[in-house]
């Protein structure tokens, strides 16, 4: 039996990871436990800083989902937080880098 809410935060999961290792070169370090704001902790080999990534899915609009994503990461205690929100039902990806 297909589990909608787990498939599409699996789904996401999974593209938004290779997402980021193969456009920007991040490394996963572990999963985030809850309450740390974020789901991913990733690593930049290049300037060895560490990314929080909070990471969304949806079967609307990625870009109406994106905004809450930003504002979870936002409260994350690492210095570089980013959020990506995957949107299915329009195939498409939203990547923010969040100040």
């Amino acid at each position: 039996m297909l589990d909608q809410k787990h498939l599409t935060e699996d789904g996401a999961y999974a593209v938004a990871l290779v997402y980021a290792a193969e456009r920007h070169g991040l490394r996963i370090r572990r999963r985030m436990q809850e309450g740390e704001q974020a789901d991913w902790l990733l690593r930049d080999p290049k300037s060895k800083a560490s990314v929080a990534l909070e990471v969304g899915g949806t079967g609307g609009s990625a870009a109406a989902y994106v905004e809450r994503k930003i504002e979870q990461v936002r409260k994350a205690m690492i210095a570089r937080r980013e959020a990506i929100v995957i949107g299915f039902g329009a195939c498409e990806l939203v990547h923010r880098r969040v100040a």
